[in-house]
């Protein structure tokens, strides 16, 4: 009797070793993925502040530096805190900023992420299409450019910026000479039609 409860204790103590290992490993895993200097109340101040610098004001007041800032604590919240309320905002966000930075890997890279993590929120329709703007304008990647337009295309043809994406996919490949030839014959036309 005595040598069964001694194989039942070492059972135990062995069961809970392996136990205590394993949530070890689970913990620095968890740990790892979360690769933020800052804690989510830190990054949330960080970009409240930015945000009320930026956005409450004169315009012409917006320094580069606060934008990119800006940027990468929503990349930053984007990567590390995806499961959190405010990490679909954050995400476009950083997509929007960065795009106005013409950092196109950047706006790529969380147009990507916004739409893997976000599939079926409201904004992802734009996410696809700025990715699109992106690889043309930013990256002058016009064959990634018309793929991405047509897969927009073929996800969201009723969305509000179809129209756009089918006029965008017309002039992928255009000089800037080209574009304003077009749209001048575009408007001749138009001003034809309409009698002027």
């Amino acid at each position: 009797m005595k040598e069964k409860i001694g194989y039942i204790l070492l059972a135990v103590v062995l069961g809970l070793g392996v136990y205590y290992k394993l949530f070890e490993e689970k913990s620095a895993s968890e740990e790892s993925v979360n690769n933020s200097k800052y804690t989510l109340p830190q990054l949330l101040t960080e970009i409240k502040v930015l945000e009320g610098r930026m956005f409450s004001g004169d315009p012409s007041q917006i320094t580069k530096e606060d934008a990119e800032a800006l940027a990468g604590f929503y990349k930053d919240y984007a990567l590390n805190y995806s499961n959190s309320p405010e990490a679909a905002e954050y995400t476009f966000k950083a997509a929007e900023v960065f795009m106005g930075l013409r950092n196109g890997e950047e706006v790529l890279a969380m147009a990507d992420l916004f739409m893997k993590n976000f599939p079926q929120d409201e904004k992802a329709p734009l996410s696809l299409f700025i990715k699109a703007l992106a690889y043309d304008d930013l990256m002058g990647n016009v064959e990634m450019a018309k793929k991405t337009f047509e897969t927009f295309l073929e996800k969201y043809p009723t969305s509000e910026y179809a129209d756009d994406a089918q006029a965008l996919m017309s002039q992928l490949g255009m000089t800037d000479e080209e574009k304003i030839k077009m749209l001048q014959e575009q408007n001749q036309d138009v001003l034809e039609e309409n009698g002027n």
